[in-house]
């Protein structure tokens, strides 16, 4: 269920990101002057169109490879990875000290939400059970097979 919650933000997260390139397409078309666009949780700044371009360009390729990072951390958690387990469990901490720091309750509040359940669910017995379990099948030394 973990791995699902990291896949689900990691999606959304690409979603969200496509939704906003296509809210800056529309505004930077509909005034050739100024670019508009939503940047960060949905406000509306307006700068300039070359200065805009240029921040949201880099500001997405982060968010793509940050939403990358995360899907493969998800898959090598999967795997049974404790290193995976250390790098989301610091991610999904920030989250919750994010919220914290500056509370919302609004739509926003899945986020801190879910990096709890998700906290909770990694660091279960059962979880680090898992993950030992899957070090041991790792470190097995398989079987040589002959072939003629």
């Amino acid at each position: 269920m973990a791995f699902w919650i990291v896949v689900a933000s990691a999606a959304t997260t690409i979603v969200n990101l496509a939704i906003l390139l296509l809210t800056f397409i529309w505004a930077a078309f509909s005034d050739p002057t100024e670019a508009r666009t939503f940047m960060s949780y949905g406000h509306l700044q307006i700068l300039p169109a070359n200065f805009s371009l240029g921040v949201t360009i880099g500001g997405n390729a982060l968010v793509l490879i940050i939403a990358g990072v995360l899907m493969l951390l998800a898959f090598r958690l999967r795997q049974g990875s404790n290193r995976a387990r250390i790098l989301l469990t610091i991610v999904g901490a920030s989250q919750l000290v994010e919220f914290i720091w500056t509370p919302r309750f609004d739509a926003l509040l899945l986020v801190p939400l879910a990096a709890a359940v998700f906290l909770i669910l990694v660091w279960l017995s059962s979880s680090t059970h898992f993950i030992q379990q899957s070090k041991a099948e790792r470190s097995t030394p398989k079987p040589k097979q002959i072939t003629h």
